[in-house]
């Protein structure tokens, strides 16, 4: 395996003495480029690697939210397997929030979006940490990161997926179980009752849509006419 660059230094501080676990990449190809048969130690070495980086709460949400991105992925006829590790790595930055760490990052690497919520640094940070600590290069699986909290307009079927399936997560505990129904019988119908949903949450905890981030905004506009 090709050895990965060199992981940024703010990153490697974070990482302190972990910091080699990370040097070499796990990904060295294309997910669907995989032998099948291969994609249970790429499973396992990245749950390794994701154990380092967030909470065993954190690890189980991920592996929930993966499982049912496979499957929804699987009933559409998309890319199972890079929807179920772009579940699996969705919140592989969490580690990094609210710190000024992932401020530094963000203006680094995502100088437009400083002033956006700190809620959604994690999703951009993801997408960096899936590249440089993991050695994701599957451009739907880093765009399926990146927009996972916020929503966007115009958004990609893997972006669908990874939004709905990490909001109607069955570990969060409420009832979400007619939300996966409606995911499974349409993508896009059922993509836009979690978003439709999701907005009414933070209605009920006094956020106007006025008051939300921009890209949620943007998003609410684009797909709740």
């Amino acid at each position: 395996i090709a050895r990965m660059r060199e992981i940024d230094p703010l990153i490697r501080k974070f990482l302190g003495d972990k910091a080699e676990i990370f040097v070499e990449p796990i990904f060295d190809k294309p997910i669907r480029e995989y032998d099948p048969l291969d994609l249970g130690d790429l499973l396992s070495n990245v749950i390794k690697r994701l154990s380092v980086l967030i909470s065993q709460h954190r690890l189980e949400h991920v592996k929930s939210v993966a499982d049912l991105c496979y499957k929804i992925a699987a009933i559409h006829n998309f890319p199972a397997e890079s929807a179920y590790f772009c579940g699996l790595l969705h919140d592989c930055a969490k580690g990094l929030d609210n710190d000024s760490m992932s401020d530094a990052l963000m203006r680094k690497y995502y100088p437009d979006y400083v002033n956006h919520e700190k809620w959604l640094q994690h999703q951009f940070l993801g997408k960096v940490l899936a590249e440089q600590l993991f050695g994701v290069m599957d451009e739907d699986i880093l765009g399926g990161i990146e927009f996972h909290a916020s929503g966007k307009a115009n958004m990609t079927a893997m972006q669908k997926i990874v939004y709905a399936c990490d909001k109607i997560d069955p570990l969060r505990g409420y009832d979400s179980k007619y939300m996966i129904v409606a995911l499974e019988n349409d993508l896009e119908s059922g993509f836009r009752l979690v978003l439709s949903e999701n907005r009414l949450f933070y209605r009920a905890k006094g956020q106007t849509d006025e008051n939300a981030d921009p890209l949620v905004q943007e998003c609410y506009a684009y797909y709740l006419h």
